[in-house]
């Protein structure tokens, strides 16, 4: 399967193959990350004590992405529990951001800090977006 996308600094309509095109999303995502995640869930996904909770190992992360692409989009404000620790930090909103977007930080998350999860579609952003919309 070939895709037509521009990769970051590439010459528009260039073909590229699967591959390719997962490796410039996985690069996104790292951007992005280092962007809109860092400050609360730290380089190395471990979090912040009683504030904001670890990547590494998280069940949400791992698990059904429907729950991990609803937080995303509408944060939370609530307290949160992974391992029987207790976090108070809110969440922000990204629902801004696109479903390219989110889809490739979410699977950056779900693919480092020692997790194996498969990859978020931007297709399935866009259905959970619908629904809450």
């Amino acid at each position: 399967m070939f895709l037509f996308i521009s990769a970051p600094g590439s010459a528009p309509g260039r073909v590229m193959s699967e591959v390719q095109s997962v490796t410039v999303a996985a690069q996104d995502g790292d951007q992005l990350y280092q962007r809109h995640c860092i400050s609360c869930h730290q380089g190395d996904g471990s979090g912040v004590p009683s504030m904001y909770p670890p990547l590494e190992g998280n069940e949400r992360v791992n698990g059904d992405p429907e729950p991990l692409i609803k937080v995303m989009l509408m944060g939370e404000n609530a307290p949160f529990s992974v391992d029987k620790d207790q976090y108070m930090g809110a969440m922000a909103s990204y629902k801004y951001l696109s479903d390219d977007k989110v889809a490739n930080i979410l699977t950056y998350i779900r693919n480092n800090f020692s997790n194996d999860a498969p990859a978020i579609s931007p297709e399935q952003v866009k259905e959970v977006r619908n629904e809450l919309e």
